[in-house]
């Protein structure tokens, strides 16, 4: 053997040694590997501190034992596609008198509300409102209730009006019968109850102080309040009908905190705090809830279990109303993913539209710790889409979204 040949040899030997060495390092140091929740700190507010935080991790983020996130590649392949040309206020999945799953939604410019058939991709007009600049419409009951939240300018003074729609769903034969009444003006929150047959919102008086108040959406005005406060910014969500949540509104330099409200007690229990820039989805048991703080510079996704008091990491990053909670499952989770990766602001910056995102589907399991990705959305649109208003069928088969740029309406057929 010449000596040339040996050198060779030997330069062979050490670059495979330092490319060894440097994979090793590499899993070993990566933070993504290690990563741990940090220990949260008890701080005083009205309702009491925040109980002891035991940390926790996701043990592999896979969604079956052959692959992994960093494959990069959807675990199925997946159909995508715009469902109408015009911006959507809000969209729901019901289902209709012969037993059909459909999509009814609201147009934004008009307020006009049509059902979408999904095995024709035909839209039908079913009321035709005439109702301009519809900011937000939820739904309830099957897609028989509507609020509609809009904002209207009288002698230059806004108002921000909110109008309850309801419907019964005809027969073959029949015509719809529609009813509806207005809540009070400047409501500065309002959510729909699970069953879809109440409304909860906020309202303010001249000092600034906030009310929870709860109302029956058909039977008269029949309104209770639930919760008052001298804080006057909340969010509010009700995963059961027994329990509101109420969250301070997030900015990424303000810690933010998370409170239960029994709505029979009254009674208040502070669950989470001391959290920059928090944001939350309570899941429909009210046993876990999904939360994201800013912390080290980054906007962190946290599995939270109110039982139990334990975190989780799922060591993947979004923001909590880009996800939802599967139907019928305590334990499933979709959820759009940003790249999160050097974002500064978050989520004010977001909320103010001065970034947006392409975001990938992700699906979460609670219970086995392990998640996959579903779908990416620029394969489906050049731009991508900055995902919205998640919301399942009822067999957690489709996944209806909005984009949050142009306010277009998508749906995602998930795995049969």
């Amino acid at each position: 053997m010449n000596k040339q040949t040996k050198n060779k040899i030997i330069y062979g030997v050490i670059i495979f040694i330092a490319l060894l060495g440097g994979i090793i390092a590499f899993i070993i140091i990566n933070p993504a590997n290690n990563q741990r929740i940090t220990d949260t700190k008890n701080k005083f507010l009205p309702f009491g501190n925040t109980p002891d935080i035991e940390n926790g991790s996701f043990d592999t983020i896979t969604i079956s034992d052959n692959v992994a996130p960093s494959d990069n590649q959807p675990l199925f392949a997946q159909k995508m596609k715009r469902l109408v040309d015009a911006p959507v206020a809000g969209a729901t999945f019901f289902t209709n008198s012969v037993g059909q799953i459909n999509i009814r939604y609201a147009e934004q410019k008009t307020g006009d509300i049509y059902d979408y058939s999904l095995d024709t991709g035909i839209s039908k007009l079913i009321l035709r409102q005439n109702l301009p600049g519809v900011h937000n419409v939820l739904w309830g009951s099957n897609g028989q209730n509507a609020v509609f939240r809009f904002l209207k300018t009288v002698v230059n003074q806004d108002t921000i009006k909110t109008y309850i729609l309801s419907f019964e769903e005809p027969g073959l034969e029949e015509k719809t019968i529609f009813s509806g009444k207005f809540l009070p003006d400047n409501i500065q929150e309002v959510i729909v109850s699970p069953s879809g047959k109440k409304v909860a919102y906020i309202q303010k008086n001249e000092q600034g102080d906030s009310f929870v108040m709860l109302e029956e959406i058909k039977e008269g005005q029949n309104r209770e309040q639930i919760f008052a406060s001298p804080f006057s910014e909340w969010l509010l969500e009700q995963p059961t009908e027994n329990l509101l949540t109420l969250t301070t509104k997030p900015s990424y330099d303000i810690d933010g905190y998370l409170y239960f409200t029994d709505i029979a007690s009254g009674v208040t229990t502070k669950i989470l705090g001391n959290k920059k820039g928090l944001t939350a989805l309570t899941s429909p048991d009210a046993t876990k809830i999904l939360y994201a703080k800013n912390e080290e510079q980054s906007y962190k996704l946290i599995l939270y279990n109110v039982d139990t008091k334990e975190e989780i990491n799922p060591n993947i990053n979004s923001f909590p109303e880009k996800c939802v909670w599967g139907a019928g499952d305590g334990n499933l989770l979709y959820c759009a993913v940003p790249n999160l990766i050097g974002a500064r602001n978050i989520p004010d910056k977001w909320y103010q539209g001065e970034v947006s995102y392409s975001d990938d589907i992700w699906l979460i399991n609670t219970e086995t710790k392990k998640a996959g990705l579903i779908a990416k959305t620029n394969d489906f649109n050049q731009n991508g889409i900055d995902v919205i208003k998640p919301f399942l069928s009822l067999d957690n088969r489709q996944l209806l979204f909005t984009n949050k740029i142009d306010n277009s309406l998508w749906l995602l057929e998930l795995e049969k």
